[in-house]
């Protein structure tokens, strides 16, 4: 099951709102002292936002090869 199947929600964002995304998701990620830690932060597993990174990595440089 993908995202579009389970939410109608679209958010456009720049490629600034990308970058400064990814920056909070980093400082999250590589600031976690343990999963469990994480989890009871922020509600969900470090990995998840370990995806999520890596996706908006790969638009960004799919955004810079097509400039």
């Amino acid at each position: 099951m993908d995202f579009q199947s389970r939410s109608n929600i679209e958010v456009a964002l720049t490629l600034s709102d990308l970058r400064a995304l990814y920056g909070a998701l980093a400082f999250a990620f590589l600031n976690r002292s343990s999963e469990e830690a994480f989890h009871n932060r922020y509600g969900f597993y470090s990995e998840n936002v370990q995806t999520v990174g890596w996706a908006i990595c790969a638009a960004l440089q799919e955004e810079g090869e097509s400039a």
